[in-house]
């Protein structure tokens, strides 16, 4: 498996005796409508290019933006722009709008609803621009609400340094990894009746996201003598309007549920990226030949380090044990604490499962939970030792 740690960002660890349950991919299957549900990734990344080209990014000052609002209750409420025409806020470009302008997007929306109510938003949105906003330029975001249309829908208003990952990028640089197919979606009993409800490709008009596994090639772990089969998946999401960061997570898991409830996950690791001026340029640069990296290893590779993490002996006493412990960064009482507890639950205390099941069990015992989850994650870095 394709270690992860080597990329500047977020990322989260955990061993393989840790056994934990993602929910991520249930809640975007539980709340996607049909028309953010794609079969294929060919499909997906059709829909997502299409979005893309139909659009316009331009960068404006605040002064060229003047926001008007109709005096009827619940009327348009709408940017006039120099260079883009008319521009109709979605409700998530609303919020931006509302974010810059540091006016609450919450009263923007109720204020609306009342007589002349568009119109005083409309003002409070302009005093804003004018004499509230930290910056003075802004990045635009449109597309025409018709093909042809002078007038134009506001996907989104950033920043002048947003850095764009694009959606279709994202979907494409799973292709790519997917060449031979491997990846797809997790089976469902319903799939054949009903493969939209079944499907984990979607899109819609803020975002992305893609949840694959490998369900034919599973992953023996040999632990003690005994055996178990996992297998591997990923989940990809993204936005190119702002609504959140990029995200690439990595996992072993038991199964996958009909509701997309990864069941027994381990080996967990995430990372994000924020849509920072250097952003499509790491994705280009480090995301996507991590991406292949992953999709393309093979279970052989996998298999070797989950044993190699279980075998490796790190010394032939408890004191070179600590010393070993010591040398990554654990101090010489938490060393001793591990090894103690290492003994109680494995039985002995050399190898390095024995010593990541000793630290996770010693984790389990402390109150806080910040505490608990900062032992965990150091004490899960110790498999890397293996690889």
């Amino acid at each position: 498996m394709t270690k992860l740690a080597y990329l500047p960002a977020k990322e989260i660890s955990m061993s393989l005796t840790q056994e934990t349950t993602i929910t991520r991919a249930h809640r975007e299957w539980w709340k996607r409508p049909d028309d953010e549900r794609y079969l294929t990734l060919s499909d997906l990344h059709g829909a997502t290019l299409a979005r893309t080209e139909a659009s316009e990014v331009m960068t404006l000052t605040n002064q060229s933006l003047l926001a008007r609002g109709s005096a009827d209750p619940g009327g348009e409420l709408y940017l006039v722009t120099e260079d883009l025409g008319t521009l109709d806020p979605t409700h998530w470009s609303l919020g931006q709008l509302a974010t810059i302008s540091r006016t609450p997007a919450k009263w923007i929306r109720e204020v609306a609803t009342v007589p002349t109510g568009p119109a005083i938003a409309a003002h409070a949105i302009n005093l804003g621009l004018r004499h509230l906003a930290q910056r003075e330029e802004v990045q635009v975001m449109s597309q025409p609400i018709i093909p042809g249309s002078p007038r134009h829908e506001l996907r989104c208003i950033v920043g002048p340094d947003y850095g764009r990952i694009y959606d279709h990028e994202v979907v494409h640089a799973v292709m790519d990894a997917n060449e031979d197919g491997r990846w797809h979606v997790p089976a469902a009993s319903y799939q054949a009746k009903n493969p939209k409800r079944a499907t984990t490709l979607y899109a819609s008009d803020r975002d992305v996201f893609i949840f694959l596994v490998d369900e034919k090639n599973p992953v023996s772990v040999q632990v003690e003598g005994s055996v178990r089969n996992l297998f591997r998946g990923f989940m990809v999401w993204n936005s190119e309007v702002g609504h959140h960061t990029f995200g690439f997570m990595t996992f072993l898991y038991d199964f996958v549920c009909d509701n997309r409830t990864v069941w027994g996950a381990r080996e967990v690791k995430e990372i994000s990226i924020k849509h920072t001026k250097n952003a499509p340029d790491r994705f280009a640069r480090e995301v996507r030949p991590m991406l292949r990296a992953y999709a393309e290893a093979s279970v052989v590779d996998v298999e070797a380090r989950l044993e190699r993490a279980a075998r490796m002996r790190v010394g032939t006493s408890d004191e070179e044990v600590i010393d070993w412990l010591r040398k990554h960064d654990f101090t010489k009482k938490e060393g001793e604490a591990i090894v103690r507890t290492a003994k109680v639950e494995e039985g002995g205390a050399r190898t390095v499962w024995e010593l990541v099941n000793g630290g996770t069990a010693l984790a389990r015992a402390i109150p806080h939970n910040d505490d608990r989850v900062l032992l965990e994650k150091r004490v899960s870095g110790l498999l890397r030792a293996a690889a």
